[in-house]
C-alpha cells in the first residue's frame, strides 16, 4: 500500500496521490462524462493492476473542493519503471503493459490549472523528474496543457516520434466501393460457404468472461503461441488480463465480438 499524499497547490485544485482506488468508480464515471476518456486508467483497471502486481502505480487525482461537495477533475496514473535493471526509475504514462494511450483525464473546463498542479507535485515530492510520455493523444485538451505548462518552465521536451493512428466511425472511415471492400466481401463470402454464420455482440459480464476464456485459448494456439507471445505463454500476463476483464465487465465496460460458423 501506498501511503496517500495530499497538495493543496492553489485555491482551487488539491492533488492526491494514492494506490489504486475502486471506490473512486462513481466520482470517475462522471468525469469520464465530462472529459475525454482513457479507459487504461478506469479504476477497476487500476485496481487489477494492484491486485496482481502487475506495476508499480502512483494515481494522480485533482479535486475542485472540498469535503462531500468536492469534485474529481483529473487523473493520471503513473507507473514506476526502469528500461534497465541498473538504470534510475522514471515516470511512465502508460500505466501497464498492454495499455496504448498514456493520456491523462481531466475535465477541460480545469485542463491547465490540473496539469501544472500534476507537474507541481512531481517536481515538489520525491517521485522521478523523468516524465515519459508515449501514446500520448494531441488532439485532447490534456495535450494542449503538458505543452503549456512545460512551455511556462522553459522545458522543451524531446519529442522521439509523432504518428497518425487511423481510426474509423459509422459516418466516415469504412470504403463502400473498391479493392479493399471486395476483399472483405470475397473473405466474407468463403466464411459463409462453411455454413451459416453467427455474429455475436455481447456486453453481459457472464458472456464477456467466458467468450474471454475462448479468445485466451484460440489465441494460445496460434502463430502467437508458437512464438510465446500468446497471453498465456506468460503466467503474470494471463493473470493480469483475466482480472483486468473480470473487474471491468460488472460495468459492461468490455464488449465482445465473436463470429462463429456452423460447418456443413
Amino acid at each position: 500500500m501506498i501511503a496517500a499524499g495530499r497538495y493543496d497547490l492553489n485555491p482551487m485544485i488539491t492533488v492526491t496521490i494514492d494506490s489504486p482506488n475502486p471506490g473512486l468508480g462513481p466520482q470517475w464515471d462522471d468525469l469520464a462524462a465530462r472529459a475525454s476518456s482513457n479507459v487504461f486508467m478506469n479504476p477497476a483497471a487500476l485496481e487489477a493492476v494492484r491486485e496482481t502486481g502487475f506495476a508499480s502505480l502512483r494515481v494522480f487525482c485533482a479535486w475542485d473542493g472540498e469535503g462531500a461537495a468536492r469534485k474529481l477533475v483529473g487523473v493520471w496514473a503513473l507507473r514506476l519503471h526502469r528500461v534497465a535493471p541498473l538504470w534510475p526509475a522514471v515516470l511512465e504514462a502508460l500505466p501497464y503493459e498492454y495499455a496504448f494511450l498514456s493520456s491523462p483525464v481531466v475535465d477541460p473546463i480545469y485542463a491547465d490549472d490540473v496539469i501544472a498542479a500534476f507537474f507541481a507535485v512531481i517536481e515538489q515530492g520525491a517521485l522521478p523528474k523523468v516524465l515519459n510520455l508515449p501514446q500520448l493523444d494531441a488532439e485532447g485538451a490534456a495535450y494542449a496543457a503538458i505543452l503549456k505548462e512545460l512551455g511556462r518552465r522553459g522545458i522543451e521536451p524531446l519529442v522521439v516520434s509523432n504518428l497518425s493512428r487511423p481510426y474509423v466511425t459509422a459516418e466516415s472511415g469504412v470504403k463502400r466501393t473498391g479493392s479493399t471492400r471486395k476483399k472483405l466481401r470475397q473473405d466474407w463470402n468463403r466464411l459463409s460457404a462453411l455454413g451459416s454464420v453467427d455474429v455475436v455482440n455481447d456486453r453481459s459480464p457472464a458472456a464477456v468472461q467466458e467468450a474471454f476464456e475462448a479468445f485466451l485459448v484460440l489465441e494460445k494456439a496460434s502463430w502467437k503461441g508458437d512464438r510465446g507471445t500468446a497471453l498465456l505463454s506468460n503466467a503474470a500476463d494471463a493473470a493480469f488480463v483475466r482480472k483486468l476483464v473480470h473487474n471491468l465487465a460488472p460495468n459492461r465496460q468490455p464488449r465482445w465480438r465473436s463470429f462463429a460458423s456452423m460447418a456443413r
